[in-house]
């Protein structure tokens, strides 16, 4: 939540049962407010009590082993949309979020505006390159990951529709030289789902929206499944003891007494 001057004050309940509540204090800082939700619970409610209140966003999860998964998608978004939020809640978020990994994917939006003549080069690699700073410097201790955009076509309904935009190559270039700049691993998911072209062949197989930009269904799973196996075996190729102990199963007490 944002500490607004003068807002209203925030309560969280489950069916009913107030489980934490924040006063406002007006420094106008972003802050966390924890609470347990009880087993069994059916309806969470977040109240407001006056005007002005702000959530800047509510996380649920299990205090279980797992992968959790946090993402930031904006429709239209590019690196600079996202260096619009202020520093100190951005680094106040992703702190308390506390990642292991930065995963960032990002390109297709730029390649656009290069296309349009709305960015040029220069501004697409300065923003790009101060996202992946400013979040590392948020999170010093996560890993990072730079992704590429996806094939991308003209679109529209003229013979060259399923043509490669331009500049897609040229974004693919800054954002490795980006990654491995700074300490980030790159990934080049273009290649990785066939180069120029593969896009028409997703649309020929139904795996694309109407609007020839976004993949759907099986198409979001082939993509998520590159990735996915870009990831297990980098870690297997790393060759780490201590990597391959935790892929290992735990011992059986009759094994352990062979």
């Amino acid at each position: 939540m944002l500490d607004v001057p003068r807002a209203g004050r925030l309560s969280v309940h489950a069916d009913g049962q107030e489980l934490a509540r924040a006063e406002p204090q007006g420094s106008g800082q972003a802050q966390a407010l924890p609470f347990d939700i009880p087993e069994g619970a059916r309806h969470l409610e977040v109240v407001a009590d006056g005007r002005g209140a702000t959530v800047l966003g509510v996380v649920l999860q299990h205090q279980r082993p797992g992968i959790v998964l946090d993402t930031l998608g904006v429709p239209s978004a590019d690196a600079n949309l996202f260096l619009r939020a202020r520093e100190d809640i951005f680094r106040t978020q992703l702190a308390e979020r506390s990642p292991r990994l930065l995963l960032f994917i990002l390109g297709g939006n730029e390649a656009k505006r290069l296309e349009w003549g709305r960015s040029k080069l220069a501004e697409v690699e300065e923003g790009l390159r101060t996202f992946v700073r400013r979040s590392r410097a948020a999170a010093p201790g996560s890993a990072c990951l730079v992704v590429g955009p996806i094939d991308a076509v003209r679109g529209g309904n003229g013979p060259k529709k399923l043509a490669q935009r331009p500049y897609l190559d040229e974004v693919i270039s800054i954002e490795r030289q980006i990654a491995l700049s700074e300490g980030c691993a790159f990934f080049d998911i273009f290649s990785a789902m066939g180069g120029s072209g593969s896009l028409a062949r997703f649309v020929d197989a139904g795996l694309v929206h109407e609007d020839l930009v976004h993949p759907r269904g099986h198409g979001l799973d082939i993509l998520g499944q590159l990735i996915t196996d870009a990831l297990l075996r980098s870690w297997v190729d790393a060759a780490d003891p201590r990597r391959q102990a935790a892929l290992a199963p735990p011992l059986q007490a009759s094994e352990e007494t062979r």
